[in-house]
């Protein structure tokens, strides 16, 4: 799929989580988009010379339309601008990109894969999860880890428990790295949740977030004897 540039307007703006927006666009121009789950646009930002990298967390089925999940950003101009719009806004922007995605040889393969996200590193793997279980009806077992800071920076709960129910091969953990004494599910960073669960040596490994976070993921799961071609990362910096 050749990379073009697109016009879109802002359909509506929700905050989510405290800290983020999740954007809905509708296309203008041209009217349809061809991605793959995993992939990314480069927005065309007012007064920023250099485009940023934005994943889109909405499934390729969806494609009039698309979803963005924004970490507000203190003095980010991309951010910033992208947090600011109002409907009916229109943005510019270049897609699609990138190549973290679910490799065609594993596509239809029965082996379990796992998604590990910190932040607003869910929006990939939103992606790829509501592709494989909604478009794809994938029987594998497909597991994600989630990491946040506090219990108030969660959403999306009601859609993870919908797939859950939905979907008897899909579950998840929630990781909080602040988390209060009431908190009852894993606390601590990803790697801790990662280190306490028995996880496959031979499933597929999916991970976005922070180039710490990846590093330790990468770390954790090398100990447990997961191949080093099994993991698959996009680096959110």
């Amino acid at each position: 799929m050749p990379i073009q540039q697109f016009t879109a307007k802002l359909s509506e703006s929700t905050i989510v989580g405290e800290e983020f927006h999740f954007l809905k666009f509708e296309l203008l121009q041209p009217e349809h988009i061809e991605f793959v789950a995993g992939q990314y646009l480069l927005l065309n930002t007012p007064g920023a010379l250099q485009k940023r990298q934005y994943s889109i967390a909405s499934a390729p089925r969806l494609d009039h339309a698309f979803e963005l999940l924004v970490e507000k950003i203190p003095n980010g101009v991309a951010s910033g601008y992208l947090c600011g719009l109002k409907p009916g806004d229109e943005i510019s922007f270049y897609a699609p990109a990138g190549e973290f995605v679910i490799a065609d040889s594993v596509q239809v393969a029965t082996t379990p894969i796992n998604f590990v996200a910190t932040g607003s590193g869910i929006a990939p793997l939103r992606a790829m999860i509501l592709d494989l279980l909604r478009t794809r009806d994938s029987k594998r077992q497909i597991m994600l880890y989630w990491g946040m800071r506090f219990a108030q920076n969660l959403f999306w709960l009601d859609q993870l428990d919908e797939l859950h129910d939905a979907f008897p091969n899909f579950s998840y953990h929630l990781v909080l790295s602040k988390a209060t004494d009431e908190w009852k599910l894993c606390r601590g960073r990803v790697t801790d949740c990662l280190t306490i669960h028995e996880i496959a040596k031979d499933a597929e490994y999916y991970l976005c977030g922070n180039s710490h976070m990846i590093t330790d993921v990468m770390g954790v799961l090398a100990q447990k004897g997961v191949p080093a071609e099994h993991v698959h990362h996009e680096k959110f910096i």
